[in-house]
């Protein structure tokens, strides 16, 4: 019954279904752009000054960046296995122990902020940049690939933000642009279960 809302530069908590709201106490003080929930009922949040991780629904939050080279983290989601994944400034990390520890599963994209982060079909996660759009990964970020066929041309000011994937297994991504018309959203022709190398995922 208690729900957390990320904003900038805070954690905020509500008890009574969202009509009052109080700071979360002690944590991450810069824009939080992303809120996980663990089975246990733990939390961890994504944000400009790194990974926070709390065990009392939020009143309080310990940081947990050990091995992050860069802590503005823009995504961050859990798989099944309760691996967590981080998408920051260039780099996507892995933890295996909860966040205790974190590593760099970043091969093959580029240096470009990471918007979002997505799960698809067959243990498969996909990343949207700010300028070079989307990349898969079907080895728990091993490698990463682009998944760019049928989208506008990407650039510095027309990029991908977020992500969504369907339960009958479409891809779904916002576009961002200041100048071209044709920023909305884009859906995959086709199911993604697994990796496409058709020059029309997207129409």
């Amino acid at each position: 019954g208690i729900l957390l809302a990320g904003t900038s530069p805070k954690i905020f908590r509500s008890t009574d279904n969202g009509n009052l709201w109080s700071p979360g106490g002690t944590g991450p003080t810069d824009f939080i752009r992303s809120l996980v929930r663990t089975p246990a009922g733990e939390f961890f949040s994504g944000s400009g000054s790194g990974i926070h991780f709390s065990t009392d629904d939020g009143v309080s939050w310990n940081s947990r960046n050990n091995g992050l080279t860069n802590t503005i983290v823009g995504s961050l989601v859990r798989n099944g296995n309760g691996d967590l994944f981080a998408g920051t400034n260039g780099f996507v990390f892995r933890s295996t122990d909860n966040g205790l520890n974190w590593f760099e599963a970043s091969n093959g994209l580029p240096n470009s902020f990471i918007n979002s982060l997505c799960f698809g079909g067959n243990g498969s996660l996909y990343a949207s940049t700010v300028d070079s759009g989307i990349f898969i990964t079907t080895d728990n970020g091993l490698s990463w690939t682009p998944q760019n066929s049928g989208l506008p041309p990407l650039n510095t000011f027309f990029g991908t933000s977020s992500l969504a994937y369907s339960n009958d297994g479409y891809l779904f991504t916002g576009i961002n642009s200041a100048f071209d018309v044709r920023a909305g959203v884009f859906r995959s022709i086709n199911p993604m279960t697994s990796v496409k190398s058709s020059e029309e995922n997207f129409p």
